[in-house]
């Protein structure tokens, strides 16, 4: 399929939806805030110039690519999206899907494997242990005295 062809089944399919989505589809879900889309939109315009333009170079492209982006960011927070920003590709422009991956990796890096090679290795005192275990005791013992 040419670039030509593309373009004008992209068209097509835009009018299609347009004429098939209702508004209630939109209305049951909380959608990403449209200003922060085109905040991303500008951004991203500036950082990928026209490897971003030539991906959106019609208005109803740009307006199904709005909606595309609002429903795939939906329920990230300010600070994912800020994170995902910073950890932006330097080839091509992120799709929704991937740039979401991008926001959410600042909070799955708790989920990450942990790597005991770069543990420090602590040799464990054990009569130090049992020294302080026996004065936690002793001041539980206590608090439960007093009350």
């Amino acid at each position: 399929m040419t670039h030509e062809a593309s373009k004008e089944y992209l068209q097509n399919l835009i009018i299609r939806q347009r004429d098939t989505t209702t508004d209630s589809r939109l209305s049951t879900q909380k959608l990403l805030p449209m200003s922060w889309v085109i905040k991303l939109f500008s951004k991203f315009q500036v950082i990928y110039s026209h490897k971003w333009l030539s991906a959106i170079d019609t208005d109803d492209l740009l307006q199904l690519a709005m909606q595309e982006w609002r429903e795939r960011l939906n329920g990230l927070s300010g600070e994912e999206i800020a994170h995902g920003l910073k950890n932006l590709p330097a080839g091509w422009p992120p799709t929704p899907m991937e740039f979401r991956e991008l926001c959410q990796s600042v909070t799955a890096a708790c989920h990450r494997p942990f790597d005991k090679s770069r543990a420090l290795e602590l040799k464990a005192d054990k009569e130090l242990a049992k020294a302080e275990k026996e004065k936690i005791l002793l001041i539980l013992k206590k608090g439960t005295q007093d009350e």
